[in-house]
């Protein structure tokens, strides 16, 4: 599975829009920002912004209304599972438990759109086999019709955040220095709404490719029984030295079965150290 079109268009445009950048020098300071909203219209390069948020590899209409019912359950406390189970890992990362974000992703979706009226409070997504949405507090999806009390413009206002990651700061500084605002909010929305850690992304400004890769080994470490043993298996001696591996990811007669969350992100991101 490739980087879309769009993103690897943005990219490389940044490489050239950047030129020159360089790491910084320390501990860099946070930088402190409010990234555009996911149905801004804003664009870079002749790509829309809310088209970088979109996780890679499709979902049917069908998986897509199925959680929309679940989120809107769990929202109300009559669902206690995973609202997006059977997801991708990139879509279920990127979605959480987050209702908007759901229904934003399913309107991005080639056959379908979106119809948003933040005063009315309404957001229907149509398209393809199944149309569902919120009107007011009534709530349409797949199998299930009820009431639901839910601000769909304080969903869609973004929040401010604030990032010290070396490779964000070092492009957002070069963005500043050279007076280039939509690059500014370009690197605003691939870092908000995109899961890669930033010292990735700084490299693939640098040399776009596809994250088929990265996506994969997520998928692993996010849900397998044995993360650590079946990265083994894929990565020694292709990829890796047995040695190189234990260095990044410790000796293998002392892995962790079935491993905890933060057990699970921290060999996540020892990918990227």
């Amino acid at each position: 599975m490739k980087m879309s079109a769009e993103v690897n268009k943005v990219l490389k445009t940044l490489r050239i829009d950047l030129s020159g950048w360089t790491y910084p020098k320390g501990l860099p300071k946070a930088i402190v920002f409010t990234p555009p909203s996911l149905l801004t219209n804003e664009e870079y390069a002749n790509i829309k912004l809310r088209q970088l948020a979109v996780p890679p590899g499709p979902q049917s209409s069908e998986t897509l209304a199925k959680a929309f019912d679940n989120m809107v359950l769990h929202l109300r406390g009559e669902f206690d599972g995973n609202p997006t189970e059977g997801m991708g890992h990139s879509w279920r990362l990127f979605i959480g438990k987050d209702l908007f974000r759901l229904m934003f992703l399913a309107g991005m979706r080639e056959e379908a759109e979106i119809e948003f009226d933040a005063e009315a409070n309404r957001m229907v997504v149509m398209g393809g086999e199944h149309t569902f949405g919120i009107d007011g507090n009534k709530v349409y999806g797949y199998a299930v019709n009820t009431e639901l009390e839910f601000d769909l413009a304080e969903a869609a206002r973004p929040k401010e955040m604030s990032c010290r990651e070396r490779g964000f700061t070092a492009l957002y500084k070069r963005a500043l220095e050279l007076e280039k605002p939509e690059a500014v909010r370009t690197l605003e929305m691939l870092r908000a709404y995109r899961t890669s850690p930033w010292s990735s992304m700084a490299r693939w400004v640098k040399f776009p490719h596809d994250e088929a890769g990265i996506n994969f080994l997520g998928e692993i470490i996010y849900t397998a029984t044995d993360p650590v043993g079946e990265l083994y298996k894929r990565m020694v001696p292709r990829k890796l030295s047995a040695s190189k591996f234990e260095k990044i990811f410790g000796k293998l007669e002392s892995r962790v079965l079935e491993p905890n969350q933060q057990q699970r992100s921290r060999l996540w991101r020892s990918l990227f150290i």
